[in-house]
């Protein structure tokens, strides 16, 4: 069950990233060839936290990219170390339960939400608050075939040495600092709006794949409008912009170190005044979109 769960979670952390996402007037395009003042080449792409075929059946300049690094980079390595400090931090400690620290008929709602998805009541009633929100801000898994999983099972086939930008407890730390409140009100946020998630994955999914940035945009913007204003931004600075400059500063010394990188993160994370390619671009990387 814990497994099934973190799972979760890493896909949640990527939508979350998109919904809160500010970016307007995005450069429509997913790939980009990134070029070092060295003379180096590699590769920038932005995923979307998709299981659905139309996603993993990469486009052939995607798949060409991919061949030819040596290294594929991902947000978070998805190896077994990862994944189990995910499942540890979940939990809450062993003298509390989830009821202890939230309303009642907020925990009665995410007993019953998350009891849909197939979680008994003696699993979610140890979860963190947040931990239970992230897991209820993605549609329910069918095969965990996600296009980040896909990247990093093909890496390992293919004998490449495989590196995250973020550690594990450097993601989880957003959600842990947040105060009870902060976690109530997007716990809440998230039970009203949970059954309308495949709609919403639906309709990302359908502008991924037109490479239409500034409709992700405007989908994200449009589906964060219940959150109070101060928390949104509070939580989208966290979670958006000082990842992007961390993840911004790692990349980096990669990409002036060497070519042959190929790098994959979330869509939403290249674009705009704080995205990757600006941020790159600021450091003398020379960004062209190739699709």
């Amino acid at each position: 069950m814990e497994k099934k769960s973190h799972r979760v979670l890493i896909g949640a952390l990527c939508l979350l990233v998109a919904l809160l996402s500010g970016a307007v007037h995005a450069e429509q395009a997913l790939l980009w060839r990134v070029e070092s003042a060295q003379g180096v080449t590699s590769h920038l792409f932005g995923t979307i936290h998709s299981e659905d075929q139309r996603v993993t059946d990469l486009p052939r300049v995607v798949e060409q990219a991919f061949a030819q690094a040596e290294t594929v980079v991902l947000e978070i390595e998805l190896a077994a170390e990862a994944q189990g400090k995910m499942a540890q931090a979940i939990m809450l400690p062993p003298a509390q339960q989830l009821s202890d620290l939230v309303p009642s008929e907020l925990y009665r709602d995410a007993i019953s939400a998350m009891a849909e998805r197939g979680y008994p009541e003696a699993f979610t009633a140890r979860l963190h608050p947040w931990a239970v929100l992230l897991t209820l801000s993605m549609p329910q898994p069918k095969t965990g075939q996600f296009l980040d999983k896909v990247l990093y099972d093909r890496a390992i086939e293919q004998g490449k040495a495989i590196q995250g930008l973020e550690s594990v407890d450097e993601q989880l730390a957003i959600f842990r600092e947040l105060s009870l409140a902060d976690q109530q009100v997007l716990l809440e946020q998230t039970l009203q709006d949970y059954q309308q998630l495949p709609e919403l994955m639906e309709a990302m999914t359908r502008a991924w794949l037109e490479r239409d940035m500034d409709q992700l945009v405007a989908l994200n913007r449009e589906n964060m409008q219940g959150l109070p204003e101060a928390l949104r931004q509070r939580f989208g600075q966290r979670l958006v912009e000082e990842r992007n400059h961390r993840m911004a500063e790692r990349a980096l010394a990669l990409l002036q170190q060497q070519g042959g990188v190929f790098i994959a993160v979330g869509a939403m994370h290249l674009p705009g005044e704080e995205g990757l390619v600006a941020l790159l671009r600021e450091q003398d990387m020379t960004l062209t979109p190739v699709y």
